[in-house]
């Protein structure tokens, strides 16, 4: 393995920063990329694993340990009727890659074109891009587990991928080594089974498997059509006493301009402990999908199931009394028209009702707040939009105004409070002055204040801490800042 001693680094980053390496090593295969690793962790030195040397900064003063360059080469391409496997070895380019996957008519990576970094950096932090991501397509990652001492393979499901994140991010233990994909025609199947005209890329699919795969086209365009139509958000909510059928509370949400909505209450009368209700809540599109015997099912390929998610009655003023409705199952999703209490109001399955009792042992001696919690996703496992109040739009290859409950924008929501009733030991009682916040909406304890004696301490202990690590600053090993194990 060629070595070089005080190489500079900058030349290996597409920021062009850093100080030199102690050493750099190059490996050029995955057993010069083991043997180096393995030397190094034997003899006791610091290790910086880099490839496109992307998403990373290095320090000026460089790298006081043992630099290795992965430039590994080489995809191995196996054929399984209409689904091709690619093991890709980790210093491949990662962009060169989706172009040659495109260019051979394979689909699946192609929205991940111009992300910088090498193949074996894709699994770690789960990139994506415009509605893909690599654990869409990883068959499984070979890795050199550095602590076993041996090369080891992971599923897909061992990955552990998250949302730009999997099992390997964050940590040093496993080095990887090689990523198979898993890809189909680009055309999405389109000529199989007389969908279209014109040939494919050499792939035959059996005669028998052509109605499924007219069924997955299908199925991925109509989830492609429903992601795009935005987060799911809550229109509107109903509670009506089920012995009485008279209605307590009602709110909605009503659009006030293109980016705006304010919620109108026009019923709010006390919740009475001992009593029955029914809760009924819709919202902006169909948030469940039904199967041919009418049964609420999971969307192929999607984790939400029949159930509705949490929804939960809190009573912030009561510690310990807050009342988790039961919404498990599929029934609770209303698939008859008629809106509220028993129907769905646009569209089936937008709504769900649930019915709950009061506790008659409710510790509620005056009007108390509560408010309705509501964790919940769509079949796409899209989150609610924490605060409908704004309308969630797309610009810039993101969402907008797609808020959790403090109304932090974020990418992915939140959990609804918008409906706020409340809660009186007898019928007629008037609304209470404030309203409940709910704990997803309450902001975390902050520090401050009195700068009594411990305050005080802690103040001199980070002064001390500070003051030593100034004076060491000089000797101190050369370390690079890193935002992802390598790239």
């Amino acid at each position: 393995m060629p070595a070089r001693l005080e190489a500079p680094l900058a030349e290996l980053t597409t920021l062009r920063l850093g100080g030199p390496a102690r050493r750099l090593v190059t490996a050029e295969s995955s057993a010069d990329l083991i043997a180096a690793v393995t030397a190094a962790d034997r003899d006791g030195e610091p290790v910086l694993l880099l490839a496109g040397g992307s998403n990373l900064v290095i320090s000026d003063l460089g790298f006081d340990g043992v630099a290795v360059r992965i430039a590994t080469r080489g995809v191995e391409v196996a054929r399984s009727g209409e689904r091709v496997r690619l093991t890709v070895a980790a210093g491949e380019p990662w962009d060169e890659l989706v172009a040659r996957c495109v260019a051979d008519g394979l689909a699946g990576i192609e929205c991940l074109s111009g992300i910088p970094g090498s193949v074996g950096a894709t699994p770690i932090q789960n990139v994506g891009a415009y509605g893909q991501e690599i654990a869409a397509t990883v068959r499984s990652v070979s890795a050199w587990d550095r602590t076993a001492g041996k090369a080891v393979s992971f599923d897909r499901r061992a990955c552990g991928f998250g949302y730009r994140t999997s099992m390997f991010k964050g940590g040093d233990r496993y080095v990887v080594l090689a990523v198979t994909l898993e890809l189909e025609p680009a055309n999405g199947g389109q000529d199989y089974g007389g969908l279209a005209t014109h040939g494919h890329s050499g792939f035959v699919l059996p005669d028998d498997q052509a109605a499924r795969m007219r069924e997955d086209v299908a199925r991925m365009y109509l989830l492609g059509f429903y992601r795009q139509a935005g987060p799911p958000a809550v229109l509107a909510a109903q509670i009506r006493d089920r012995d009485s059928d008279q209605v307590v509370y009602e709110a909605a949400w009503q659009q006030t301009s293109a980016v705006a909505r304010t919620l109108a209450t026009s019923t709010n009368s006390a919740l009475v402990p001992g009593r029955n209700y029914r809760l009924w809540v819709a919202f902006n599109k169909p948030m469940r999908i039904r199967d041919d015997a009418g049964n609420v099912v999971a969307y192929r390929g999607q984790e939400s199931g029949a159930s509705v998610g949490t929804v939960t009655l809190e009573f912030p003023d009561l510690a310990g009394q807050n009342l988790a409705l039961p919404v498990a199952g599929g029934d609770s999703w209303l698939a008859a028209p008629g809106g509220a209490p028993d129907g769905f109001l646009r569209y089936r399955d937008d709504a769900f009702a649930v019915d709950f009792t009061l506790p008659a042992d409710l510790p509620v001696t005056a009007s108390t707040a509560a408010v309705i919690s509501l964790s919940i996703r769509d079949l796409a496992d899209m989150t609610l939009d924490g605060n409908p109040a704004t309308a969630t739009d797309w610009a810039n290859g993101h969402w907008v105004r797609l808020e959790d409950a403090l109304g932090a924008e974020n990418d992915v929501g939140g959990i609804d409070c918008s409906f706020k009733p409340f809660a009186a030991p007898q019928d007629g009682a008037a609304a209470p002055a404030g309203e409940a916040v709910c704990a997803a909406a309450t902001p975390p304890p902050s520090g401050g204040g009195g700068g009594g004696p411990l305050d005080w301490a802690v103040a001199a202990l980070a002064a001390c801490l500070l003051g030593r690590r100034r004076k060491r600053a000089p000797d101190r090993a050369r370390k690079p800042c890193r935002a992802a194990p390598h790239t």
